[in-house]
């Protein structure tokens, strides 16, 4: 359990001594439980393209804290550090969201591709942040009818 200090702030013993342990040592009949919790807690939310289910587990029964349809993109927050354990850089990962929104809104033109902007990170490992250019969203513009008037009765 991360505490505020553990997460946010640097120079704190809880930041120092806390250890991320990714990913996470289970059996393997504790891992599907959680993978089918956290896939269930996912689609009852109606989460799209990415998104972080927080579980515990007691007792060898997960439950779910939370679910984060907007989680933490840095390249050193928990779902960039789980695409590493899955085989994914940080640009696939930022390159497989924006694939599935694209989908998704049925975007007409070639998919975005990411370019790549080098900024510090905040933990060692982590490989730079990735942008994707404003341009790459446009949508075909569908036309709309104008719509037929019709008297007023008297």
């Amino acid at each position: 359990m991360f505490t505020f200090k553990g997460k946010w702030i640097e120079d704190s013993d809880d930041y120092k001594f806390t250890q991320v342990i990714s990913p996470a040592k289970v059996s393997e009949t504790l891992r599907e439980k959680i993978v089918k919790v956290a896939v269930d807690a996912y689609r009852a939310m109606g989460v799209r393209d990415y998104g972080r289910v927080d579980l515990r587990v007691m007792n060898g029964t997960p439950y779910v804290l939370e679910v984060n349809p907007n989680a933490d993109l840095s390249p050193d927050a928990g779902i960039a550090r789980a695409a590493r354990v899955a085989g994914m850089n940080y640009a696939m990962l930022s390159d497989e969201i924006v694939r599935l929104a694209a989908h998704r809104y049925k975007l007409k033109e070639p998919r975005p591709r990411i370019i790549s902007l080098r900024l510090k990170a905040r933990t060692a490992g982590s490989d730079g942040v990735r942008a994707i250019p404003v341009g790459s969203f446009k949508t075909e513009k569908k036309q709309v009818p104008h719509p037929v008037r019709l008297p007023l009765p008297v």
